[in-house]
């Protein structure tokens, strides 16, 4: 397998427009959120951002796949939450909570066709950062805005991958 993407040497602008995209949008998070404070929550809206701008055509980039996976992260995340703030825990059931949401979160988006990876972090991120509802409105702020960008830009954005399965077979030859 070459080291350089072969896409890269004809798309070489498409790829530094779509890299130009993520950064935009990583510097927006940014302004959003407290980094110290929300850096789960950051890391896992990062990974969006590489979906939506590195893989717009897969299946995880699509604007029902985030806006459904984050959805259930949310809901999964502030229930464990609110159960970690009344409950007094030690902690083996907090660990638990925790597993427990990740494993919810990716049963109710399986369930429902809302795949997407990334969203099980926030629930994660949710139950064990400290967070007030301006986050989560800085948290659906940038998803509506990563959806939208995924739905109107979907037709010009290329996916940033290695080429085709019959290109790699013929590489490995």
């Amino acid at each position: 397998m070459p080291f350089l993407d072969a896409q890269l040497k004809n798309n070489p602008f498409q790829y530094l427009k779509q890299c130009l995209l993520a950064v935009g949008s990583v510097f927006i998070l940014f302004l959003l959120l407290n980094i110290e404070q929300h850096s789960a929550i950051i890391s896992t809206l990062g990974a969006t951002i590489f979906v939506v701008f590195s893989l717009p055509r897969s299946y995880s980039s699509q604007p029902r796949r985030i806006l459904g996976g984050y959805f259930w992260g949310s809901v999964i995340g502030i229930g464990g939450h609110y159960l970690i703030i009344t409950a007094d825990l030690e902690a083996l059931p907090l660990i638990m909570i925790g597993a427990g949401a990740a494993g919810a979160t990716l049963f109710l988006m399986a369930a429902t066709n809302a795949e997407h990876p990334p969203a099980a972090g926030l629930a994660i991120g949710l139950i064990y950062n400290s967070w007030g509802w301006e986050t989560l409105l800085a948290i659906w702020g940038a998803v509506i805005y990563l959806s939208a960008m995924r739905f109107f830009l979907g037709s010009w954005l290329i996916d940033l991958t290695y080429g085709t399965n019959q290109q790699m077979k013929a590489d490995r030859n």
